[in-house]
């Protein structure tokens, strides 16, 4: 298939969907994306966290070449230091990684590339890459088909990238566990994420004891006589814009917004994605049913306080309490400058010690040392 339209990405977000709920499904949506678009196509990485190893998931490769690829040439990929290189989350030709003249002089193309059929068109896309976790999504096209393929290739991975990382973010805060095998679990884990599942009625389908706890206290989230779920205070806001985008378009964008907490109100992270149970294949506790109805999943992590944060931070990666509080404030937006002029000190002291803690964190730009700060912060509950 050379062409797609809106239900063809409405099926792939689906199986997406259904891989961050389950993920078994990975491999499905491989073979469909390879289906769709005629490249060779995979998705590999590796989260320590929660222990979720896609290796390398694909579709459309010799098993003789993946293993060779394994074993030896995965080592000479030219695509990955260049894609190690770029901004998380957007998709890049794979002559963006690395020139194709540059290419084409490397071992790993004259040995493992050309006698594929040549397959040096594409492009890829680095989903994640922190220090505990880091997922590819590439696909790769003969030569003779960069030209009728590679713009649908690139087009069609841009579209599905935020879908793709909301996906393995569901996988984490379920910790690389199934939906099933976390609802069923006796308490999800340590400290669960709140889950729950609504229609586009609001009307609550499935919810975790975690959520259940929340609903109870009426404080983040709430249900009323009919059981439909509303949420408190000012978030009622982006919660309301994630129902009507629902109900408005058959491709729903992932949806992500803060719960500002106060007082003794815990701060969360909500997540909202949709699913499509006949997708599954199961029925969590029997309360998703396979009604051909579709659903918004919802998970609420814990944010932590600056102060667990910077403890976190210092634990894992050995920052010192300066560098951790240059760190806190970089990702909140403030300036070298500002922070120098708060702390009246030099531009060149925080300059320096902000270059340290960079080094500790294995970054080299902000924005990465920005995520890692983010994700030290949103806990499970």
């Amino acid at each position: 298939m050379t062409r797609f339209d809106a239900k063809d990405i409405a099926h792939l977000t689906a199986i997406i969907s259904a891989a961050g709920l389950d993920r078994s499904r990975w491999q499905d949506f491989v073979d469909l994306l390879h289906h769709m678009t005629g490249a060779r196509v995979h998705i590999a990485g590796l989260d320590v966290r929660t222990g979720l190893d896609l290796g390398i998931t694909c579709a459309g490769y010799d098993p003789d070449w993946l293993k060779s690829y394994e074993d030896h040439y995965g080592a000479l990929n030219s695509w990955m230091d260049g894609i190690t290189q770029k901004t998380v989350g957007s998709v890049y030709n794979v002559i963006d990684l690395c020139p194709r003249e540059d290419l084409e002089r490397t071992e790993f193309y004259s040995d493992w590339i050309r006698p594929q059929e040549d397959i040096l068109g594409g492009g890829a896309s680095m989903l994640f890459q922190e220090q505990s976790r880091m997922f590819v999504l590439g696909g790769n096209l003969r030569r003779r088909d960069i030209d009728r393929l590679e713009d649908n290739w690139l087009r069609l991975a841009r579209i599905l990238t935020p879908h793709l990382m909301n996906a393995l973010e569901v996988n984490r805060l379920l910790a690389g566990k199934s939906l099933e095998t976390y609802a069923l679990g006796a308490n999800g884990g340590d400290r669960p994420t709140a889950v729950l599942a609504i229609n586009a009625d609001r009307q609550i389908l499935f919810a975790n004891g975690p959520s259940e706890a929340l609903l109870e206290r009426g404080e983040t989230v709430r249900q009323d006589f009919h059981g439909r779920l509303s949420f408190c205070g000012s978030s009622g806001r982006p919660f309301q814009k994630a129902l009507s985008a629902f109900g408005q378009s058959r491709v729903f964008p992932p949806q992500t917004f803060e719960i500002l907490g106060s007082g003794l109100i815990p701060r969360f992270h909500c997540r909202i994605c949709a699913i499509e149970p006949d997708e599954l294949d199961f029925s969590p506790l029997g309360l998703l049913q396979s009604t051909g109805e579709s659903a918004l999943l919802i998970t609420l992590a814990l944010v932590s306080s600056d102060a667990v944060v910077a403890q976190r931070l210092s634990a894992q990666y050995r920052l010192s309490p300066k560098e951790c509080k240059i760190a806190l404030n970089i990702a909140s937006g403030a300036s070298v400058r500002a922070i120098a002029d708060e702390n009246r000190t030099s531009v060149n002291t925080v300059r320096n010690q902000l270059r340290s803690a960079m080094v500790k964190l294995g970054v080299n730009k902000q924005l990465d040392l920005t995520r890692i700060v983010e994700h030290t912060r949103i806990l499970t509950i």
